[in-house]
């Protein structure tokens, strides 16, 4: 049963404040999906609290499983693929999901008991720091992830703090699935230059109110997200291919390498080159 009255966060934080989490966590990271997969478009901090889960993930080039035992967290950057084997298996855990323009929190008390609540808050700009923290420090050292569980547990206290000082409680909205169905369409077509007018052509839209919809869920223009989903694209074939610029170029939707290179330069303030020469390291990512 979801819980779907309107003043849930009274019931939210209580179930939030009751919640010790110990010293020793596991960790599921996952930050990687293949190209014809959904992901849910934003970054999720997930604590398990009881009993055991079994999800498939992405990983080295594969979909692959691993069982999570509790205590754990396991989180999942906006870009990657984490889904649970069986979503409806006991479990008690709990749910952050950052969305641009405010936190949704799940509660899992048992099989078919949960409650749902979005705050009326983004996430505020220090704990969007300590996310991007906890993803370039995954980067830097991908085997040592232990080191993230006390910045994971610091953005747990914030995300808990900033959700008992929320000015007022909201119902629960209906996510956009339309967008949810187009993001996901957008990812896997990545490669090809489809129009705006194509897009919302095929999901029976006017091209204006795709435009609203990308600007509202990804705080970007369509054309600027079409380009940034390319970008993600070409960098990981730099990372993990031998291909060259140009063939990652023309393998991405880029008709020049010139235009490749200046919007490369411009989004992550390296050029691909200069990236290929340091594939241990990871670019500052510009907004």
């Amino acid at each position: 049963m979801l819980h779907k009255n309107d003043d849930l966060k009274s019931d939210v934080m209580e179930e939030l404040l009751r919640i010790e989490l110990p010293e020793k966590m596991g960790l599921l990271y996952s930050h990687e999906s293949p190209l014809d997969k959904p992901v849910h478009g934003m970054p999720r901090l997930n604590v398990l609290l009881e009993n055991t889960m079994v999800f498939r993930l992405w990983k080295e080039g594969r979909i692959c499983e691993y069982r999570l035992e509790a205590p754990a967290f396991y989180y999942c950057t906006a870009a990657g693929f984490q889904w649970a084997v069986d979503s409806y298996q006991p479990r008690k855990a709990v749910s952050f999901c950052y969305f641009r323009e405010y936190i949704r929190v799940v509660i899992y008390h048992s099989k078919s008991d949960i409650t749902c609540y979005h705050s009326t808050c983004p996430l505020s700009p220090g704990a969007w720091q300590l996310i991007e923290a906890v993803e370039t420090l995954h980067k830097e050292a991908p085997g040592e992830d232990e080191r993230l569980i006390p910045l994971l547990k610091a953005l747990f206290d914030l995300t808990c703090f900033q959700l008992g000082n929320d000015p007022r409680t909201e119902p629960k909205r209906r996510l956009n699935r339309t967008w949810n169905r187009i993001n996901t369409y957008l990812r896997a077509h990545r490669t090809e230059n489809l129009s705006r007018e194509k897009i919302a052509s095929l999901f029976r839209l006017s091209p204006g109110s795709l435009s609203r919809l990308a600007k509202k869920y990804t705080g970007m223009k369509f054309s600027r997200l079409r380009t940034v989903y390319k970008l993600e694209l070409a960098d990981e074939l730099l990372r993990s291919t031998d291909l060259n610029i140009d063939e990652i170029a023309d393998e991405c939707g880029f008709n020049y390498t010139s235009y490749f290179h200046r919007c490369y330069l411009e989004y992550f303030g390296i050029t691909p080159k200069r990236r290929r020469e340091e594939p241990e390291g990871d670019p500052p990512r510009k907004q």
